[in-house]
């Protein structure tokens, strides 16, 4: 018997609130449930990443950012169209880190 060698790239089907989509395991970070919230976190990032009903969120200096992939492009979230379950989070989780994502921009400033 001859064994060939296969490259293989494992791909999982994510489901979350009924909506589904394929992802790459090499394309997204680490993701743990947060306790008692549909809400998932990265723990292994530099920067408080959150991932909730198929959007990626990012908050830095007190602000939101969502996007459509755990690596941006990025858009700023007003707060009053913050999801409450983001709003729950306690705050050690989401002030814990403050660097940057990839593709990061700030665009507004606090006063708006």
């Amino acid at each position: 018997m001859r064994w060939k060698r296969l490259s293989v790239s494992i791909y999982f089907l994510v489901v979350v609130a009924g909506f589904a989509s394929v992802a790459s395991t090499a394309s997204l970070p680490r993701l743990m449930p947060v306790p008692k919230s549909s809400v998932f976190y990265a723990p292994d990032l530099p920067y408080a990443l959150f991932f909730l009903n198929q959007t990626w969120f990012y908050r830095y200096e007190g602000q939101w950012y969502q996007g459509r992939g755990s690596r941006g492009p990025w858009t700023y979230l007003p707060e009053k169209h913050v999801p409450d379950a983001l709003k729950a989070l306690p705050p050690e989780l989401k002030e814990k880190k403050q660097g940057t994502p990839p593709n990061f921009r700030k665009s507004r400033s606090r006063s708006n």
